[in-house]
């Protein structure tokens, strides 16, 4: 029983470790991507970016949780499960709000982007969330924080890969209305995954309240 015990606390230590290492990743280039979204005008920089911003607090707050549940594991079992379900709320707001500013520009047409900043910054950005992506997987694959968290670096992924394409195709060929679109196509994967994250977390936590 106590060796049972303590392998849960070992898990939920490199848990703790892995989510605040990706804390620390995130936050500092997202508010890099922040910058140079509104300095080249892409949407799709600046979307990547609050979206890393979002996931940034969602780490800290899954790593926060993680520590609640290693010190306080009899009193606090909800902790995890209440995290993940902010973090799943976080994954579904986020993207109607990149949406509505997507279809904001569709209508009265995009601002000139500076495709070649865009370009730099998503491939540092791409590099960076392979390397969250690499740390998130020494956690352990089970747990619903880790699992949240790694849906949202995977989705940071995407929108990495997207932004690249984006500012390819704005840079040679001049569709400014693409990065709008890839915009709102990014978002829609993202609420997708949000939505299944937020109705896991939620019936876990009513299995806690039954208990």
């Amino acid at each position: 029983m106590g060796g049972n015990c303590n392998h849960h606390h070992h898990h939920h230590t490199g848990n703790k470790k892995v989510l605040f290492a990706a804390f620390v990743l995130t936050t500092f280039f997202a508010a890099l991507e922040i910058t140079y979204g509104v300095w080249s005008h892409s949407l799709s920089l600046l979307s990547e970016g609050i979206h890393m911003a979002s996931d940034g607090i969602s780490l800290l707050i899954a790593a926060l949780a993680v520590t609640i549940t290693i010190k306080f594991a009899s009193k606090y079992k909800k902790a995890e499960p209440l995290a993940a379900l902010i973090n799943g709320i976080g994954l579904i707001v986020v993207p109607i709000v990149v949406i509505y500013e997507a279809f904001n520009r569709i209508v009265n047409g995009s601002q000139q982007i500076l495709t070649k900043e865009m370009l730099i910054v998503a491939v540092i950005g791409l590099i960076i969330n392979v390397i969250v992506a690499f740390v998130l997987s020494r956690g352990e694959k089970d747990n619903i924080n880790v699992r949240a968290a790694m849906l949202h670096i995977i989705a940071d992924l995407l929108s990495s890969i997207s932004t690249i394409v984006v500012s390819l195709l704005v840079m040679f060929y001049n569709v400014l209305f693409i990065d709008a679109l890839a915009s709102i196509i990014i978002s829609i994967v993202i609420f997708s995954g949000g939505w299944k994250i937020t109705r896991e977390s939620f019936k876990l936590l009513r299995i806690e309240n039954n208990r």
